[in-house]
């Protein structure tokens, strides 16, 4: 058991002008903690709490002494243990006072409520027609009172000849509680506490004192649109403060981004925790989460249905999706949220007679409406050998009977005279499993290599768990179309089993969600695992990752169009930020310069 002390302390002195100071810090174990901050005998500030970092923000004032003196307390009371310790802090005179801080930061980076501010500097960014682009503004408020009601007005933006683009979309980011983080090197001084994460449609907000809260701003750009620049400004009205303008450049490419992703998805959106948490409105909500999945450039699919998916919602979808499950063979699930796979028992002639009837009933009417195109059938989830006789049958079946394509991550060699023999077309292999030469060998004979990631790999391997660096969702992308990967699997977007998960989301309520997004048991350290979207009161709320996956597979599309002006200049740019799956940059600042680099070649 470690020792209890105190670890990652931050002093901020100056934060809010004059003799001000935040204080974060983290203790080896978690438990009751306390903070003081005392000069010349008395005491100047304090806060206490049972969780989380330790916090202290104190807004001061110009004539407070220059030195004083930090007590920190943590208790664990378990082990009937406490720990203090005192630092000497200078708080040298920052100049005026400023209780409210508004800056800005890129929509790679994490925000969180403990991330001192910045200066605030005006935003530029660029997109081509058909894309989507993010930026965040934060804000962090002086204690001892926060702001209320605070909201946000964006007008259009002007660009050459009188063009315009519309204002920017705004969401507040929503933050969910994580107590055990996983140690990943980019985050050295990570503590557990509360995380942003999920993207919240509000009309206006409150800001609570020393929390530094993001806004998620998006602009999309329409194909066709008028290259250039365009200008405008986000309007901050901050109730008992001057107003906040903060000056916008968009810079519009002259090529655009086709409206249906290149590259296939698999990403599940689960039947069953639409129904548990949305009862009778789950066919409606179904309709609404998958028109949201596309616009985030992501196929509404679900690797593990036990029921064909609605013709109607096809038809619907079926212009930007590429790729989609006709069905998972395995048992129905009944009354259960899901079904990942059988037992090998279950695979009988009563099974396969049911799975048959249920396809030679629906496939036809597939092919008739025109919806065939992109259709496959997924099973036999990370089954091993001892199922290679059922996974020759039954897929022999689909191949033979329907003549529609089968996908699997059933543990098989990339090797195409086994997929061969197994009936596979697509296999599906861990990133860590991916071997890029024999996924060659397998593509000349037809085949296709996907690559999935889900609780793991974590750090060096790039993923998107909520305590990742937020970076890693979009340079994933770069990984896959560097490593020539023909579709990219995930297994859940909405695994609500958590506490609190059965009632969706008022977003009005806070942003501090009672949402649980942490696996829990002996996965207490896994946060955000098949859970990239939340359940909201009038339909789909997405997080940040999604919308980094987004501009990830956005990013593919420049490597593409980059890649037929310039093949090996693509190849070159590609490998400046994503060399293998476990050699890559997560600094923002090298994704977009490249990024602007693959822009020049594509125009």
């Amino acid at each position: 058991v470690a020792p209890l002390d105190w670890r990652n302390v931050a002093l901020r002195p100056g934060i809010y002008g004059g003799r001000s100071l935040s204080v974060v810090a983290s203790a080896s174990r978690p438990g009751p903690w306390s903070a003081q901050l005392e000069a010349d005998g008395r005491l100047l500030a304090e806060a206490h709490g049972d969780r989380g970092p330790a916090q202290l923000d104190w807004l001061g004032d110009r004539a407070a002494p220059a030195q004083a003196e930090l007590i920190l307390r943590a208790w664990d009371p378990d082990e009937r243990q406490s720990h203090s310790e005192r630092r000497s802090v200078t708080l040298p005179n920052a100049g005026a006072a400023r209780p409210l801080r508004v800056w800005t930061a890129d929509s790679m980076t994490r925000v969180l409520p403990s991330d001192a501010p910045a200066e605030l500097t005006p935003v530029a960014i660029s997109a081509a027609g058909g894309e989507a682009e993010s930026f965040q503004l934060c804000l962090r408020a002086a204690p001892p009172t926060g702001r209320t009601g605070i909201t946000v007005s964006c007008g259009e933006l002007a660009g050459p000849g009188g063009a315009k683009l519309a204002a920017p979309e705004w969401q507040q980011v929503g933050y969910v509680w994580l107590d055990r983080l996983f140690r990943h090197p980019a985050y050295p001084e990570a503590m557990p506490g509360w995380w942003p994460d999920a993207l919240l449609p509000v009309e206006r907000f409150d800001l609570e004192p020393g929390f530094t809260q993001s806004l998620w701003f998006t602009v999309k750009v329409p194909a066709g649109q008028v290259p250039g620049r365009y200008t405008g400004r986000v309007n901050l009205n901050v109730p008992g403060s001057a107003p906040v303008a903060v000056p916008v450049t968009v810079s519009v490419e002259s090529f655009a981004i086709p409206a249906r992703s290149s590259l296939k998805t698999a990403f599940a959106l689960m039947d069953g925790f639409l129904e548990r948490t949305y009862g009778d409105r789950a066919a409606a909500m179904r309709r609404r989460f998958g028109d949201l999945l596309l616009d985030y450039r992501l196929n509404p699919d679900d690797i593990s249905r036990t029921d064909p998916p609605a013709l109607d919602d096809l038809k619907v979808w079926h212009p930007r999706m590429n790729a989609y499950n006709v069905l998972n063979l395995v048992e129905p699930r009944g009354k259960a949220t899901w079904r990942c796979y059988s037992d090998k028992e279950a695979y009988t002639p009563a099974l396969r007679a049911a799975l048959t009837a249920r396809l030679d009933e629906y496939v036809p009417r597939l092919k008739a409406a025109g919806l065939a195109e992109g259709a496959y059938v997924y099973t036999f989830d990370e089954r091993g050998e001892e199922f290679f006789p059922i996974i020759r049958e039954y897929f022999g079946l689909v191949k033979q009977r329907y003549g529609l394509p089968t996908l699997t991550t059933a543990y098989v060699p990339l090797d195409p005279k086994v997929l061969s023999d197994l009936n596979i077309d697509w296999a599906c292999p861990l990133t860590p499993k991916y071997d890029r030469a024999a996924a060659d060998r397998c593509r000349a004979a037809g085949q296709q290599v996907w690559v999935y990631v889900c609780l793991g790999p974590r750090y060096p391997y790039a993923n998107w768990l909520a305590d990742d660096p937020l970076a890693e969702a979009r340079v994933f992308w770069w990984q896959a179309w560097g490593q020539r990967v023909d579709g990219v699997l995930y297994w859940g977007l909405n695994i609500w089993d958590r506490e609190a998960n059965d009632r969706p989301i008022d977003p009005a309520a806070g942003a501090k969600l009672a949402w649980r997004i942490t696996t829990g048991g002996d996965y207490d350290w896994l946060h955000g695992d098949g859970r990239l979207m939340y359940a909201g009161q009038n339909g789909p709320i997405a997080s940040i990752r999604l919308a980094n996956l987004r501009d990830g597979l956005e990013d593919y599309e420049y490597l593409k169009l980059a890649a037929k002006r310039d093949p090996a200049a693509a190849e070159r740019l590609c490998d400046t930020v994503a060399h293998s799956f476990t050699e890559f940059t997560r600094d923002p600042t090298v994704v977009r310069r490249v990024r602007a680099d693959l822009a020049r070649l594509a125009r």
